[in-house]
């Protein structure tokens, strides 16, 4: 037999993810307009009908139930904080040592690499250590560098070499954070609904890419030091938010 395909489900989420990108870069942009809350209407109403479709439907193309499990459904959201945060630095770090320090584009752009090169190697160090040790070292070393390089972000940010070691830190965190959180998170779901875990951590981390990209440039449109200290605590109160989520996931894995 054919596999059957959820068109339906699929044209649902597409109106999702579109309206819900398109309204909060808008909100971030221009502020609240009739326009823009049509597209969060949009957004809510596609959310709602898709819960409905996913539940009379026998094999929906997503199915949320993944989200009854709570050390997953912590997880999914600390990565999605986490990851917005990520892209708010890759997508500003550049600008800002432009316009502070009159560096070249080049310059500017390069900064970022020893951090993605950094990231790489953490992920494959906190794999070893994840496999020898579980998941709690590199989840507890991960969210250490993330805050770390968070904190250091928004007291130390008028010099070069600060937003370079901020942005690093935060990086080699991410390294090796995000493999070890949706590697533990996934597994606690049933086998028959791991597949649809490891698809909703890699939307999310897109979406988040995506919107975190939107509200750096969207808060960062006019340079200043007002702006660029806004954007800091943001930043600081989402992976506060974050720390919170993987230690209350942590704490229900050791009671389970």
């Amino acid at each position: 037999t054919r596999p059957f395909f959820d068109a339906r489900g699929w044209f649902i989420l597409v109106v999702f993810f579109i309206t819900g990108l398109v309204g909060i870069e808008r909100l971030i942009s221009s502020g609240v307009t009739l326009y823009n809350i049509i597209f969060i209407v949009l957004f809510s109403l596609s959310g709602g009908f898709y819960y409905w479709h996913q539940r009379v439907i026998k094999t929906p193309i997503i199915n949320i139930d993944v989200f009854r499990q709570n050390i997953f459904t912590l997880g999914f959201i600390a990565a999605f904080g986490a990851q917005l945060v990520l892209l708010t630095y890759i997508a500003t770090t550049p600008l800002l040592i432009q316009t502070l320090t009159e560096r070249t584009a080049t310059f500017s752009g390069l900064i970022v690499l020893p951090g993605a090169i950094g990231n790489a190697v953490m992920s494959y160090i906190g794999g070893i250590l994840y496999d020898r040790f579980g998941m709690q070292l590199p989840i507890m070393i991960g969210t250490f560098l993330l805050l770390t390089g968070t904190v250091m972000g928004l007291l130390f940010n008028t010099t070069l070499w600060t937003i370079v070691l901020s942005i690093t830190l935060y990086q080699f965190g991410a390294g090796f954070w995000f493999s070890t959180n949706m590697t533990e998170s996934v597994s606690r779901l049933p086998e028959n609904l791991q597949s649809t875990g490891n698809a909703l951590f890699n939307i999310g981390n897109n979406y988040a890419a995506a919107i975190g990209t939107a509200l750096a440039i969207g808060m960062l449109n006019v340079v200043n030091v007002n702006n660029i200290y806004y954007l800091n605590v943001l930043r600081l109160v989402l992976i506060v938010i974050t720390s919170i989520l993987v230690f209350a996931s942590m704490r229900l894995q050791r009671q389970n």
